[in-house]
């Protein structure tokens, strides 16, 4: 009699076998890398993370003094505040919402590094970015990282009473508080 010799090709070729295996192993570092992405409460301010490119990008969306008070004595009161401690005279006049913090930002491999603008002092100082837990961690230093601030953000996920106020007091539309 005949026997039937025919067999069937491997349901798993060496092949997919490698693809599959470079996919797991990518996958960790894309969702590290991406993690930080999203929109964040410094208590005092609402930033959001995104990314460009191979490099990411932090803008202020609202702060909870984002108007001048009559007792300041620097800007008008009741008009937004400007970037008032920044050395360049021509960028002053930046309105603080909306104001791009980083520079120079790249994945190295475990985190994120680069530069980060600190409006309060006027001061670009270098930095790394990361998640701890579910909370942003930034560390802003000056030679070494030992030699720094760190500084954490929670996500915001919802427009509780603190996101509210910052969003009304800086007068901008957040698609959590429509």
């Amino acid at each position: 009699p005949m026997s039937n010799t025919h067999t069937r090709p491997p349901l798993i070729t060496p092949r997919l076998q490698l693809l599959a295996l470079a996919a797991l192993l990518a996958g960790p570092a894309w969702s590290d890398q991406h993690a930080v992405l999203g929109i964040w409460s410094g208590g005092d301010s609402l930033v959001e993370v995104t990314a460009g490119g191979e490099s990411l990008s932090m803008k202020v969306l609202a702060l909870r003094d984002a108007i001048y008070q009559a007792d300041e004595g620097l800007g008008e009161p009741g008009s937004p505040r400007l970037d008032d401690n920044n050395p360049d005279p021509a960028l002053k006049e930046r309105q603080l919402v909306g104001l791009e913090l980083l520079s120079e930002y790249r994945w190295t491999g475990k985190r994120w590094e680069g530069k980060i603008y600190d409006p309060g002092t006027g001061n670009t100082y270098s930095s790394r970015m990361e998640l701890d837990g579910n909370r942003l961690k930034m560390r802003g230093y000056i030679g070494m990282p030992m030699l720094g601030r760190t500084q954490f953000f929670e996500p915001v996920e919802t427009c509780g009473p603190a996101v509210a106020e910052m969003v009304t007091v800086s007068q901008v539309d957040l698609e959590y508080c429509d």
